[in-house]
């Protein structure tokens, strides 16, 4: 099912105009005497614990110059994370958000584990049992899909194969992707972090121009070869992503 957690754009113009009404009442108000001193107001921007859950493209891989390393948040052998700085560690560097843990895996899947790497239901557990995801976790975001449609073997036949070829590759991609349980996932995490916003993040372009129906992979008629950039799809769900990070020479996402 299509999952989009971009806030509305008239919501957030409600709420600028409530804050510029606001400072506009106070500065119209007659002058008094200043109030007795007090304890210095909170900030009002909320404190955001943050946790991150997914394959490669959640795990970093390809952000930067390859510098892999294994993951020290997870207990599974090699689970692979990439170059930083990413958007992840870019988005726990802001003001007031906290990463509480990063349980990404590179080749994670959402369905049964096929590959010796965990499902992102076992980083879920994993995560819950640290006590990194729990009830008072703000933000989780999930990368995830790529592996259980066979995202490398698609980007192979994209860029080695004709545009029909890539065409077939993608259609057949996006039937596995019904097959991905998105609803049941976002259950799993919300059962133990039921306050989190889910963000379930897209893929990069790897091939621009021409779009298959929905799909995450795109391709120029005059060229195999364009700048990735962000796509808001993934395999049957949709999400936005603040960075790409760029494709790694692992075919395994």
């Amino acid at each position: 099912m299509p999952l989009s957690l971009k806030l509305p754009r008239r919501t957030l113009a409600a709420g600028a105009a409530l804050l510029v009404a606001g400072a506009g009442a106070v500065s119209a108000a007659p002058a008094t005497a200043a109030p007795p001193p007090s304890v210095p107001a909170a900030s009002s921007t909320p404190h955001v614990s943050y946790v991150n859950l997914g394959d490669s493209y959640a795990a970093g891989w390809g952000a930067d110059a390859p510098a892999a390393s294994v993951n020290p948040d997870v207990g599974w052998g090699n689970c692979l994370v990439g170059g930083r700085p990413d958007e992840v560690t870019l988005l726990s560097e802001l003001k007031n958000v906290s990463l509480a843990g990063d349980f990404a895996c590179t080749g994670a899947t959402v369905g049964t584990n096929t590959t010796g790497r965990p499902t992102i239901g076992e980083e879920i557990a994993a995560a819950s049992a640290a006590r990194k995801l729990t009830t008072t976790t703000n933000l989780v975001t999930v990368s995830a899909g790529g592996n259980d449609i066979d995202f490398g073997t698609i980007i192979g036949v994209c860029a080695r194969g004709t545009l029909g070829d890539c065409q077939q590759a993608a259609a057949a991609a996006l039937l596995k992707a019904q097959q991905i349980d998105v609803a049941g996932t976002v259950a799993a995490i919300h059962a133990a972090a039921k306050h989190a916003v889910v963000a379930w993040v897209g893929y990069p372009h790897l091939f621009a121009a021409m779009a298959v129906g929905s799909c995450l992979l795109r391709r120029r008629r005059s060229s195999t070869r364009a700048p990735t950039r962000s796509t808001p799809n993934s395999p049957a769900l949709s999400g936005r992503r603040a960075a790409p990070r760029a494709s790694g020479p692992s075919t395994s996402t």
